[in-house]
């Protein structure tokens, strides 16, 4: 299998996983697509979201999907940073070394997860509606 085919074949995968667990359209961020040393190819994107049912799909959640390169894995983890921190949670940076070894999101990719950390509405680069629409259920329900 090429390398373009097998690129094609995880962004199905992906696109379609997301499908399902956002329940909604995904849409890419302009031009961020990128490969991090060819161990796995991390690209950001948007998803539309409602804060609640019945609700306009007004906001949206963005995330940073990264797939171990060459491969198109069977899950996707979804990871979701605490309270006061952004999807680079999961991307923390070694201080001192360089290293990846506080990355969990590579970590996972190692074992061959594809992961999608995302900033939950009113953090980071997703939408940030008026604070006083945001509480644990409008998280909960944008995340589900």
């Amino acid at each position: 299998m090429g390398d373009n085919r097998r690129r094609r074949s995880w962004r199905q995968l992906a696109c379609f996983a997301l499908a399902i667990v956002f329940s909604a359209g995904l849409s890419t961020a302009p031009a961020i697509a990128e490969s991090d040393s060819g161990e796995r190819e991390c690209q950001d994107v948007t998803v539309p979201v409602a804060l609640s049912a019945g609700t306009p799909k007004n906001q949206h959640i963005f995330g940073r999907l990264c797939v171990p390169a060459g491969q198109s894995p069977d899950t996707i983890q979804v990871l979701v940073h605490g309270i006061t921190y952004t999807h680079e949670y999961w991307h923390f940076p070694d201080p001192s070394e360089g290293t990846a070894r506080y990355d969990y999101s590579m970590a996972a990719n190692d074992a061959g997860y594809a992961t999608l950390a995302i900033d939950r509405i009113g953090s980071g680069r997703s939408s940030h509606p008026l604070s006083t629409l945001i509480d644990i259920d409008t998280n909960a329900y944008t995340v589900h």
